[in-house]
């Protein structure tokens, strides 16, 4: 029965939706020279018109009437199901108690937001810009942790950048690049076709982070791949955040230990000896014979030390 108040949810605009009040009619004004049956006609036709308007206008001092219930349900529910915590924070701001009183959804919805984020009023909004970025750029995917656990992570602070009004991605050479994708000229473009682009490229753009903060160890393998194919004019890229889980999910790396190596290496416990009848160095190891030297020339030893120090 809270229909009304799903955009202060699911766009986090947090303001009550405005219900238009219905005009009143416009009482007839008769030029000179009309006939009686002219003014009868509109006569009734006003009063008609009158009729609906009040009928109009019931109906929208009971529709406001219901929408403010539904606000100071919502408002009972919300504070019912915050944490101790939450509401002691909630109580310190000074403009709380004139909240509680109007029951201001709005405001309450605000308040917890700011402390979900936590954002100061005395913090300084470019530092804050700063450390937001820095977070999510920080953003480590555990071993140990799910692709669900580091979408959660990437979500939560893209929620904070989008609430202090940083959207990342959003450049007009990325709306540009969308559009042209989509067949659309970007000089021609209606307002609601760019800002569907818009919304496009930030999704994407968090699609590709989503997999360039997966784990490295788990996910490297995938994104050489991926860099592979597109390089060959393959794109495989996820372009919306559900689609890099699927794909990290159903990726299965190469089991280790498979990656050839490098024979032309040698082994890091080969011995160095020196043969006086080959005059050269040689390297060998456990599986080959070391070079024998002959009882005749056991007495230049020395000196080879020497030249070889």
């Amino acid at each position: 029965k809270a229909g009304d108040l799903l955009p202060n949810f699911k766009h986090e605009k947090y303001r009550l939706p405005t219900l238009s009040r219905p005009p009143r009619p416009t009482i007839p004004i008769f030029a000179a020279g009309a006939t009686t049956e002219e003014v009868e006609t509109a006569e009734d036709e006003f009063e008609v018109d009158r009729t609906l308007w009040t009928e109009r206008l019931k109906l929208h001092e009971m529709r406001t009437e219901q929408l403010r219930g539904n606000e100071r349900a919502v408002y009972d529910i919300t504070w019912g199901q915050s944490s101790p915590d939450l509401r002691s924070r909630s109580q310190s701001n000074e403009d709380f108690t004139l909240t509680e009183q109007s029951q201001n959804l709005s405001q309450l919805l605000k308040d917890i937001r700011n402390i979900t984020y936590n954002l100061r009023p005395n913090k300084n909004s470019f530092l804050l810009a700063f450390e937001s970025l820095h977070n999510m750029f920080r953003i480590r995917h555990k071993e140990v942790q799910t692709c669900v656990e580091l979408r959660n992570n990437v979500t939560a602070l893209r929620g904070l950048l989008k609430h202090i009004g940083i959207h990342l991605g959003n450049s007009e050479h990325l709306v540009n690049y969308v559009m042209t994708e989509a067949n659309i000229d970007p000089t021609a473009a209606t307002p609601t076709e760019k800002s569907k682009c818009e919304d496009l490229v930030i999704e994407r753009f968090y699609a590709i982070l989503v997999c360039r903060l997966s784990n490295n160890d788990r996910y490297g393998q995938l994104q050489r791949e991926l860099d592979n194919l597109h390089s060959r004019g393959v794109d495989k890229y996820p372009k919306t955040m559900n689609e890099s889980i699927t794909t990290l999910t159903e990726y299965r790396p190469p089991k280790k230990g498979n990656t050839p190596s490098n024979s032309t290496v040698p082994p890091t416990n080969a011995n160095v000896s020196f043969s006086t009848n080959h005059n050269i160095l040689c390297i060998s190891d456990s599986r080959h014979k070391r070079p024998s030297i002959p009882q005749h020339h056991m007495s230049h030893l020395p000196a080879a030390r020497t030249l070889l120090q």
